[in-house]
């Protein structure tokens, strides 16, 4: 006898997509996965250390699929894993250094804005999906205040420039 078994299309939902501005709201979800099922999701990114070096930093979080077969990151908390409680970023902030013996396992990622999305059903890989991770875009500033002293040349120098321009009158006169 034959049996018949629906064929899933296991996919990460990511959106606005899979490159997202630092600050940017979003959101991770899967779809597909096979109901009831208890899921893995593991994040890699590679973090680029104080010493100038980069080392592989790692999530994980065991999630109990849907009726539906979806699990949403913003509504549903983990039963277990590197942070509690339904959280989209979750999976981003709560990375800590991998151990050595994850390097094998490893997606290869060589740019630290990346990070690697991984779903596991009884140990095997069901889907994964690489999002980027864009630094936010430069603040506009605003034009110095009108009457602002540059504090190049001003006497008694940067301190006494930007006291004039800042300082209530009584300190001000102080440090003229």
């Amino acid at each position: 006898t034959l049996v018949s078994v629906p064929a899933l299309a296991q996919s990460f939902v990511v959106k606005p997509g899979a490159r997202i501005l630092a600050g940017e709201s979003m959101a991770v979800a899967l779809e597909g996965l096979p109901a009831a099922a208890e899921m893995e999701l593991k994040a890699w990114r590679q973090v680029r250390e104080f010493t100038g070096g980069q080392r592989l930093y790692v999530s994980s979080a065991r999630f109990k699929v849907g009726a539906d077969g979806r699990i949403d990151l913003a509504v549903q908390a983990p039963l277990s894993g590197s942070w509690q409680g339904a959280d989209v970023r979750g999976a981003f902030w709560s990375m800590t250094p991998a151990p050595a013996a994850a390097a094998g396992t490893a997606p290869a990622l060589s740019d630290v804005t990346e990070v690697e999305l991984e779903a596991y059903v009884d140990g095997r890989r069901l889907a994964r999906q690489r999002v980027t991770l864009l630094p936010a875009l430069p603040s506009r500033r605003s034009a110095p205040p009108s009457g602002a002293a540059m504090a190049t040349g001003a006497p008694n120098g940067l301190a006494a420039a930007l006291a004039r321009n800042t300082m209530p009158p009584k300190v001000k006169r102080r440090l003229s």
